[in-house]
């Protein structure tokens, strides 16, 4: 599978496709578990494209403004067109856009509202580090899309507890062995 410059290994394909099962079994929240390294942000460059293909909305969210830049120069060196909703930032949000990489801060400095009142509204969440984004005020925000896919490297909170609680489905991308 070919987005932009990327050529997706077997194993990213995989995991796009594992991921869209998940949906057809009726899960509505999926934990994509993938080692440092196996390339989970061009998985979600694929999974964002694909979406965006099929007229839906995709919110790539994460916390930290590091993570912001590093995730929309993957979707730029993909070709899938993004726009940024980030505070203090040069690009200028677009409601047409299809794909967004959204800053968590600049949500909950603006309310979860602010989406709906610039007109767009996310079908899907792709959560980056989703180990961490387990607070009351993440789940208020994923509440805006019916869907998310979690990625993590790390399926346990901070005290080792399974995310079981905040994600119905599971993908297993690939063990450290196996990469």
């Amino acid at each position: 599978m070919q987005v932009g410059n990327f050529t997706l290994d077997k194993r990213q394909v995989d995991a796009i496709k594992a991921c869209r099962n998940e949906f057809k079994k009726g899960h509505k929240s999926v934990l994509l578990v993938a080692p440092t390294g196996c390339g989970k942000t061009v998985i979600a460059a694929g999974l964002a494209d694909l979406l965006s293909k099929n007229g839906k909305k995709a919110g790539i969210i994460m916390s930290g403004r590091q993570l912001v830049f590093q995730t929309l120069d993957t979707l730029v060196e993909a070709k899938v067109p993004a726009t940024v909703l980030m505070a203090d930032s040069v690009h200028q949000f677009d409601a047409d856009a299809t794909v967004a990489v959204i800053s968590k801060e600049t949500i909950e400095a603006r309310r979860k509202s602010s989406l709906k009142l610039q007109g767009w509204k996310p079908d899907i969440w792709i959560v980056d580090e989703a180990d961490v984004c387990i607070s009351k005020q993440w789940q208020e925000l994923f509440d805006l899309a019916p869907l998310k896919i979690g990625l993590t490297a790390t399926p346990c909170d901070g005290r080792g507890k399974g995310l079981g609680h905040l994600y119905d489905g599971m993908v297993e991308v690939g063990s450290y062995s196996q990469l």
